[in-house]
């Protein structure tokens, strides 16, 4: 057995210089094959966690597209939230309202009981413009 070396040291200050980590073969392979999301800075100024957990879902199912549409009960599912659906529709709803997430534009049409994602690009804004105009009797914020 080898000895376990430790992390670099400064010799003057005791500071770290360098660290040595060992990967799992899976995550080392996701790397090097681009299979890594990236996510905004701003993820991290989201406080609460249904925020950054629908933050994460939008960015894997939406990623780069103009918009995504999931229905309320698999959206419920795919979170994780141990509470009610009727519960989880109205923090929806109150994400959706606030406004803030970053790269994306959460809106809840209760028409179809269904949470869209757009994209907060150019393309995106036009989407939902679109979908507005084609759909006035929709409910959706």
């Amino acid at each position: 057995m080898g000895a376990k070396r430790g992390p670099r040291r400064h010799p003057n200050d005791d500071r770290m210089v360098a660290i040595e980590i060992t990967l799992s073969r899976w995550l080392y392979n996701a790397i090097m094959n681009r299979e890594v999301l990236t996510i905004s800075r701003d993820y991290f100024r989201l406080r609460k966690g249904m925020e950054r957990r629908l933050y994460e879902i939008a960015r894997k199912h939406c990623g780069y597209q103009t918009s995504w549409t999931i229905g309320l009960a698999l959206l419920h599912k795919k979170s994780g939230s141990s509470g009610t659906q009727k519960e989880f529709r109205r923090k929806v709803r109150g994400i959706a309202k606030s406004n803030h997430m970053p790269d994306y534009r959460i809106v809840y049409d209760s028409t179809e009981d269904q949470v869209v994602f757009y994209s907060r690009t150019p393309r995106g804004a036009i989407k939902e413009a679109k979908t507005v105009l084609e759909h006035p009797q929709r409910s959706l914020f």
